[in-house]
C-alpha cells in the first residue's frame, strides 16, 4: 500500500509489484504490451513519420509530467490528455494499440484481481512500471512465482 507521494521509480516499483503478484495478471500485460508494439510496427510501416512524431509528443509529455506533476500531485486527466495529443498524430497505429494494451490490463486487475489499477493515481509512473515488468519478462524474469518473489529494483 502507498503511503504518501511518491518520488522515484525505486519508490514506486515494489508498490508496483505487489498490484502483479497474480502470474495471469503480468501475463495478460504482457499480451497487451506485446500487442501495442505490434500496433507501432504497423504504425512505422504505414506512416513512420507521423508514429515517431506521436511517440515524441508522449515520451516529452510522460517524461515533463513525471518531473513536474506526478511527484506533487495526481492529475491523471493531464496525462491522458498528453497521451491523446500523441495519439492524434497517428490514430489508425496508436489508439487500437493503446486500448488493446489498456484492455488486457483492466481485465488483468479490475475482473481477475477485483482491484482498480495504479493508473488512476500514479499514470505516469505506472506506464514506466508497465514497461520495466514487460522488459523484465522478455529478460526471462517474473514469469514464475519463484522469479516474481526475488525480484527487486535493479
Amino acid at each position: 500500500m502507498i503511503h504518501g507521494r511518491i518520488q522515484s521509480l525505486v519508490e514506486f516499483w515494489p508498490n508496483y509489484l505487489s498490484e502483479q503478484r497474480s502470474p495471469v495478471c503480468r501475463h495478460l500485460n504482457f499480451v497487451g504490451l506485446t500487442g501495442l508494439l505490434g500496433f507501432l510496427v504497423h504504425g512505422f510501416a504505414l506512416s513512420p513519420v507521423a508514429t515517431s512524431l506521436a511517440l515524441l509528443v508522449q515520451f516529452l509529455g510522460v517524461s515533463v509530467f513525471l518531473r513536474r506533476v506526478e511527484p506533487t500531485k495526481s492529475a491523471p486527466g493531464l496525462f491522458f490528455l498528453i497521451m491523446f495529443c500523441g495519439v492524434a498524430f497517428n490514430p489508425a497505429a496508436l489508439a487500437p494499440g493503446w486500448v488493446w494494451a489498456y484492455f488486457f490490463a483492466w481485465l488483468g486487475h479490475d475482473k481477475l484481481q477485483g482491484r482498480r489499477r495504479m493508473i488512476l493515481s500514479y499514470p505516469a509512473w505506472s506506464l514506466v512500471g508497465d514497461f520495466r515488468l514487460y522488459i523484465l519478462m522478455l529478460r526471462g524474469r517474473l514469469w514464475t512465482h519463484s522469479s516474481f518473489a526475488r525480484q527487486r529494483f535493479r
